[in-house]
This record gives C-alpha cells, structure tokens and sequence, in this order.
C-alpha cells in the first residue's frame, strides 16, 4: 500500500505525523513530490502503520519519485 492510499484509507497526514513522530511537512512534500524521506522517517511511518505500508514501497516510492525528477521536460542533458 502506498502512502497516499494510506492517508485516503485510514488517516490525515498530521494524524500520521504524529503517530510517526515525524514532521508533517515532511510527508507533505514527499506526497507532492519536493523530497524523499531519511531512513528514519520510513522506519518510524513503516512502525505508526503497523506494516499496512511497508518499508519496501516507501523506498519504491522514494525511487518513483527521484526518477520522475531527474528529468523534467524541457530539460537539457
């Protein structure tokens, strides 16, 4: 499961930061795309979630998210 069905499913992203102890800016900007999450935010959402999103699609994810970044239409090479 994703993050995002996660959050449609079961939660808000500040009930989640809160449980994760993580910031909920930071989810934020994972969800639009701005950044990854560190090691330790993935654990601790990874842990808030009982496992409903597991470790390896968060990095999935993570991945996702830095390929569609590193290249931007209309960008050069």
């Amino acid at each position: 499961m994703t993050l995002r069905e996660y959050l449609e499913k079961h939660t808000t992203q500040t009930e989640l930061a809160r449980a994760a102890g993580v910031p909920q800016p930071s989810l934020s900007n994972f969800l639009k795309g701005k950044r990854g999450l560190s090691p330790a935010s993935i654990a601790k959402i990874v842990r808030a979630t009982a496992g409903k999103i597991s470790y390896e699609e968060l990095i999935n994810e993570i991945i996702a998210v830095k390929t569609r970044n590193a290249v931007k239409p209309g960008s050069r090479s």
